[in-house]
């Protein structure tokens, strides 16, 4: 039996980084091609210490569930912002999401899912935004609706197609 709870900051190193490592790992495993092509030690420790002084600090924008059962076996963090221009202002942005797959299929990402939607629901927010890497269908599989694209390009390639610009048309 698992219990979700909210993650105070002492929590950070002990159980929510090996999960953050974890989701690293598992996305360069399955997207190979992701960009940014992050490093799971230094891109989890990065996010823990961010949270961490945020939540010292008594930010109360930042939210980060943990699902643990013995041992750590879900996560998932984010925060509520306003966005400067346009509608709705206030969002929640879910960043990091993970069950480790020997927990999966037992209610640990609903359970996680609603202390979000229960949070959300409390601060009157009326949206969630989550960015999905190139190629994952998760968020669309559950009902999300995509609503935008990150596109990027070296900058080499760039400069070259910039050099023959006057011999291709333009995209309509």
């Amino acid at each position: 039996m698992f219990v979700t709870r909210p993650a105070a900051a002492g929590d950070g190193e002990h159980f929510v980084r090996p999960l953050l490592e974890a989701l690293v790992r598992e996305q360069v495993r399955r997207f190979p091609d992701a960009y940014p092509r992050p490093e799971p030690f230094a891109t989890a420790a990065l996010w823990v210490d961010t949270w961490r002084r945020r939540l010292e600090a008594g930010d109360t924008s930042v939210h980060v569930w943990l699902a643990c059962d013995r041992a750590p076996v879900g996560v998932l963090a984010g925060e509520e912002w306003t966005r400067p221009a346009g509608e709705p202002s206030r969002v929640f942005f879910a960043e990091w999401f993970y069950v480790v797959p020997d927990a999966r299929g037992r209610g640990v990402g609903l359970a996680l899912e609603r202390a979000l939607a229960t949070t959300c629901q409390r601060l009157g927010v009326s949206h969630i935004e989550c960015r999905a890497l190139a190629g994952d269908p998760q968020w669309l599989e559950r009902g999300w609706r995509a609503t935008s694209m990150e596109c990027t390009r070296a900058v080499a390639d760039f400069v070259d197609d910039l050099a023959r610009a006057g011999t291709r048309r333009a995209v309509a």
